[in-house]
């Protein structure tokens, strides 16, 4: 999006998906922070709105955008792809694809979202039976909830996930939908497949039944825009942005379009009654390796961002870390 504007402008033409097919989304960029939980999900039309309602079609939890990561990937990593099909529930036409995530490790929890243009085709049914299998499975197709939000001030209403970024778990989110997926290995009570569940949703969306149904794609095709070159955010360092293909076509969707907003940090702590506030812990010296961690007195950790080492933040309560700078922290819960 253009600085000053709310509309999506598109780089590029639409990626062709076809309802049923298996496609696959893959990642550029190294800073993968650990990896983290993503979901993939649709709204009609190529210009979504901050009031736009999205389905979500599927949950990753854990393992994204990297799978089985304490770190950042080292160059030249292959990244990882991960398959996903357009359920039968959706009528064919323009949509935008969105792909969301929310980090594990690094300086601050946050949350990424790009989105890519794509136009949605049938299967190609041929037959009167084809027809109407595929109108059963459109009536009882599954309920799709919205977008989980997070991490993004009062566009989320104040759902942070920090309690899950300083323990270094990735989430697992409170209305998933029915395709949830699990890279790093079924949900275990340790290592990189331990997951921690996420209790609030800052989408008003998911409030209540937290579900929706499939939507149907407008009765015209919106014009695609081109433009200026997308704005980039970066808070911690930058992130990977995705790419979604189908697999029998060289063309691909490039969501480059990351709409991330950075919890706010550097609040001040308690002071004690009558004194003056304390210091605030001192970042460590030195040059440091982009995305590497630093346990910091062995209740907090610093991020290397941009080769300085950013202000430490604290773990969870009862957890402390051991070692010191590496790709990752070693926790230990007391």
């Amino acid at each position: 999006m253009p600085p000053g504007t709310t509309k999506l402008q598109i780089d590029g033409s639409p990626t062709e998906m076809i309802i049923g097919q298996e496609q696959q989304a893959s990642f550029t960029g190294l800073a993968v922070h650990g990896g983290g939980s993503c979901q993939f999900a649709l709204t009609p039309g190529f210009m979504p709105n901050k009031t736009s309602a999205w389905s979500v079609i599927e949950s990753i939890e854990g393992g994204c955008p990297a799978i089985n990561k304490t770190g950042n990937l080292e160059d030249p990593e292959t990244p990882n792809t991960y398959p996903f099909t357009i359920p039968a529930g959706f009528a064919p036409g323009d949509y935008t694809f969105a792909w969301t995530w929310v980090n594990r490790i690094g300086g601050s929890p946050e949350f990424y979202m790009n989105c890519a243009p794509i136009t949605v085709k049938s299967g190609g049914a041929k037959s009167r039976r084809d027809l109407q299998r595929l109108a059963q499975m459109e009536k009882r197709a599954p309920q799709y909830p919205d977008l989980f939000l997070a991490n993004i001030g009062e566009a989320g209403n104040g759902c942070m996930t920090t309690d899950a970024h300083n323990v270094q778990v990735a989430i697992a989110y409170p209305n998933p939908g029915a395709n949830v997926v699990h890279p790093n290995g079924p949900p275990s009570s340790s290592g990189l497949s331990q997951l921690f569940h996420q209790v609030c949703d800052g989408n008003p969306h998911n409030s209540g039944s937290g579900s929706q149904p499939a939507p149907s794609a407008p009765s015209a095709p919106l014009p695609s825009a081109s433009g200026s070159p997308p704005l980039s955010s970066t808070p911690v360092a930058s992130p990977a942005t995705s790419q979604a293909h189908a697999p029998s076509s060289a063309a691909s969707v490039a969501a480059s379009i990351p709409v991330s907003t950075p919890a706010a940090s550097g609040a001040a702590g308690p002071t004690a009654s009558g004194s003056a506030p304390a210091a605030a812990p001192a970042s460590p010296s030195g040059k440091c390796t982009e995305g590497h961690l630093n346990c910091v007195n062995g209740n907090q950790f610093s991020t290397c961002t941009g080769g300085v080492w950013t202000a430490p933040q604290p773990l969870g309560s009862g957890s402390h870390c051991t070692g010191g700078e590496g790709v990752g922290l070693t926790i230990v819960n007391s």
